[in-house]
C-alpha cells in the first residue's frame, strides 16, 4: 500500500481491470514531466502487469490504447523507462511504437514514444 501512495504522490496511479470480469490486471503510472520544458507535453509512463497476466497480449493492449489516447491529449512525448533485461516489456514497447532513446542510468533503458 504505501508503495502505491509513493507512486500517487508522484503522479497519477490506475488500476487495470480485465474488462469482462472486472478483475484487477495491472497498473499504469503516469506522472507529468516539468524537464520537458512546457508543462503537459511529456508524460512518463510506467506500468505493471500482473504476473498471471504475463505472454496473453494485455500490456501491448493497455499502452496501444494509452498511444491512442494521448493523440487527442495535450501530450507530444511518452517517456518509459525499462530494465535493460527486459526484453518482453522492450518488445511491447516497440510494438507500441516507441523508439530506444540512447540514454540510460545503470540497468534502466529509456523509450519514447512522439507523437
Amino acid at each position: 500500500m504505501a508503495w502505491i501512495q509513493d507512486r500517487d504522490a508522484e503522479g497519477t496511479t490506475l488500476l487495470v481491470e480485465h474488462k469482462s470480469n472486472g478483475r484487477p490486471v495491472g497498473l499504469l503510472l503516469l506522472s507529468d514531466s516539468a524537464e520537458a520544458g512546457e508543462p503537459g507535453t511529456e508524460v512518463r509512463l510506467g506500468y505493471l502487469i500482473a504476473e498471471s497476466y504475463w505472454g496473453r497480449g494485455y500490456a501491448t493492449e493497455l499502452l496501444q490504447g494509452f498511444v491512442r489516447w494521448t493523440r487527442s491529449s495535450p501530450y507530444r512525448r511518452i517517456v518509459a523507462g525499462v530494465a535493460s533485461d527486459n526484453t518482453a516489456s522492450k518488445r511491447v514497447l516497440e510494438k507500441s511504437g516507441f523508439r530506444r532513446s540512447p540514454e540510460a542510468r545503470g540497468a534502466q533503458e529509456f523509450w519514447i514514444f512522439e507523437a
